[in-house]
């Protein structure tokens, strides 16, 4: 309990306890550990090549989204966006991701107790029903983002799938069905026997 209680290890809907992703360095070691990190990796790489934007993994970290995994096209996004970058809660894609999916209302009433600013009610309430979040000039000026939530299958409830990238160049249905792929792709690495 009170590893849960300071977000190193989550419970999921079953009752089995986890690593979380609190923070980059823990984040990639669990990725890397369960077998998966580089094969995740491989799929950022590729959604990115594919959509020509930034592919990015972050998780809740203490009332905040933090980076925990990247990758770039060729075009590299002109933000200073990187692996351990935090993002307030009430900004930006990821954030509202994170803040619909990987928080229960009450944990959300807990941290706005403690001043944590989080989206509105009615505005998680939405996001959490269309399984999608998208940002514009939110948390970079010129940089629309689009998320959505990797959870279940690999038992990380914390987790967002973000594609980031110029507001002229994204084109917001195109990149939700991309991110909604990679979700698939990452899915079925968690059913995939893995090679030592």
């Amino acid at each position: 309990s009170a590893l849960v209680a300071s977000g190193w290890v989550e419970q999921d809907s079953d009752g089995r306890y986890g690593l979380s992703l609190m923070a980059a360095r823990i984040g990639n070691a669990a990725l890397t550990q369960a077998g998966l990190g580089r094969r995740i990796h491989a799929i950022l790489e590729q959604l990115a090549e594919e959509t020509g934007e930034t592919i990015s993994i972050a998780t809740l970290n203490r009332g905040q989204a933090l980076i925990v995994q990247r990758a770039e096209p060729d075009q590299v996004l002109h933000a200073d966006i990187r692996i351990g970058t935090q993002l307030p809660l009430d900004v930006g894609a990821s954030s509202l991701i994170l803040a619909a999916f990987a928080l229960t209302r009450e944990q959300r009433d807990v941290l706005r107790e403690r001043a944590t600013p989080l989206p509105t009610e009615a505005l998680i309430g939405r996001t959490h029903a269309a399984g999608v979040a998208t940002t514009v000039d939110e948390f970079v000026a010129g940089i629309t983002a689009v998320a959505v939530p990797l959870h279940d299958s690999l038992r990380f409830r914390t987790v967002t799938l973000t594609l980031a990238g110029p507001n002229a160049r994204v084109d917001t249905a195109a990149a939700e069905a991309a991110l909604r792929r990679g979700r698939e792709l990452i899915n079925r690495l968690a059913v995939e026997p893995t090679t030592p």
